[in-house]
C-alpha cells in the first residue's frame, strides 16, 4: 500500500511547456465527496433562476410526494451498479491504452470522442472524478436526489458513461436536460411497466413503439408529414436540406461551438414546442452559413445525434 501511495505520489504529467505537475496530489488529501461539486455546479448552473419552494411539514404525508420520493429512491438505488462498474472499466481502458476504430460517418469520430483511455476531459476536469461524483450522488440519494435534476435514470445511463468517458464533460448533462431526452426518459419509464403487458410483445417492443410514436406525435404537431415513423424521420430530414441545412454538420456544430444553445435551453425550462428561435451555424456544400431554427428542429437534432 505504501508503495501505491508513493507511485501515485511521483506520478506527474508534463504541460507543452515542460512543466511537471502532479496529477494525484489532490486527490490524496481530499475527501472522496469532493468530486460531488462537478455534479453539484451544474445543477446550480442550470437551476439558477428557478424559485426554490422548501417543502412544508404538510406536504411529506401527499400522495405526490411520497410518488416522487419513492422513484428518486429507486432510481437512486438502479444508478450505483452502472457507475460503479464504469469506474472499474474505466481504469482498465486507460491501462491498456482502449479507444474505438475510427469510422467514417461516427459521430464519435466527428466529435474526437473515440478514446476510452483519456484521464483529462475537454473541460479539463478528471475523468474518474465525475465518475466518482456519479457513484456519490447515487448512494447518497436520500440526502438530496441530484439524479434527477439531471435527467440521471435508466434511460441515458448508458449514455452518460459513454459520454462521461470520452471527455465531454459537464456537456453531457447539457444534452440529457434537453426537453425531448426528458420526455424520451418519461415515455421509457411508463412503458417499462412490468403490468398489463399485450400477451407476445417484448418489453424492448413495447420501448420501441412508445418512443416511436411519441416521436411521430411531436413531429405531427409541427407539421412534419408521414404515417410511419422512418417516414416522419426522412421528411424531416429533407425538409432540413430544403432549407440547406446540413444535419450532420449542424449536429456536430451544436454539440461543440453551439453548446451554449443546449445550455440555454436546458435552463429556460421550455417544452419541445417553446416558440424561442436559435440562430446556428451549419454546412451545405462545403459553405458555412447562418440558419434561424426552431426549438422542435433543435430537439430533433438532440434526438438524432443521441440515436
Amino acid at each position: 500500500m505504501l508503495d501505491d501511495y508513493i507511485a501515485l505520489l511521483c506520478d506527474f504529467v508534463e504541460d507543452e511547456n515542460g512543466n511537471k505537475t502532479t496529477r494525484s496530489m489532490h486527490m490524496l488529501h481530499a475527501s472522496i465527496d469532493n468530486d460531488t461539486s462537478l455534479i453539484e455546479d451544474v445543477i446550480d448552473d442550470l437551476q439558477e433562476s428557478v424559485t426554490k419552494n422548501p417543502l412544508q411539514s404538510y406536504d411529506a404525508y401527499t400522495l405526490r410526494h411520497m410518488c416522487r420520493a419513492k422513484d428518486d429512491f429507486i432510481t437512486g438505488k438502479t444508478g450505483i451498479g452502472p457507475y460503479a462498474l464504469n469506474n472499474n472499466s474505466q481504469v482498465l481502458t486507460t491501462l491498456y491504452e482502449v479507444e474505438f476504430a475510427p469510422a467514417e460517418g461516427s459521430i464519435m469520430t466527428r466529435l474526437g470522442l473515440n478514446s476510452l483511455h483519456r484521464q483529462i476531459d475537454n473541460d479539463g476536469e478528471s475523468i474518474m472524478s465525475w465518475l466518482s461524483a456519479l457513484i456519490n450522488i447515487h448512494v447518497d440519494v436520500a440526502k438530496d436526489p441530484k439524479h434527477n435534476k439531471l435527467n440521471i435514470n435508466g434511460y441515458t445511463h448508458n449514455l452518460v458513461n459513454l459520454l462521461i468517458r470520452t471527455g465531454f464533460g459537464k456537456n453531457t448533462f447539457y444534452f440529457t436536460t434537453q426537453p425531448i431526452m426528458r420526455e424520451l426518459a418519461n415515455v421509457i419509464n411508463n412503458a417499462s411497466g412490468k403490468y398489463m403487458l399485450e400477451k407476445g410483445v417484448s418489453q424492448s417492443k413495447l420501448k420501441k413503439n412508445a418512443e416511436q410514436a411519441f416521436i411521430m406525435n411531436i413531429a405531427r404537431a409541427n407539421g412534419i408529414k408521414g404515417k410511419t415513423f422512418g417516414a416522419i424521420m426522412h421528411n424531416w430530414e429533407e425538409n432540413m436540406h430544403k432549407r440547406q441545412v446540413g444535419v450532420n454538420a449542424t449536429i456536430d456544430w451544436l454539440l461543440q461551438e453551439g453548446s451554449y444553445i443546449l445550455r440555454d435551453i436546458a435552463k429556460s425550462g421550455e417544452g419541445i414546442n417553446s416558440k424561442k428561435t436559435y440562430e446556428i451555424q451549419t454546412l451545405w456544400d462545403g459553405k458555412p452559413h447562418t440558419e434561424v431554427m426552431s426549438a422542435f428542429d433543435i430537439q430533433m437534432l438532440v434526438y438524432r445525434a443521441f440515436k
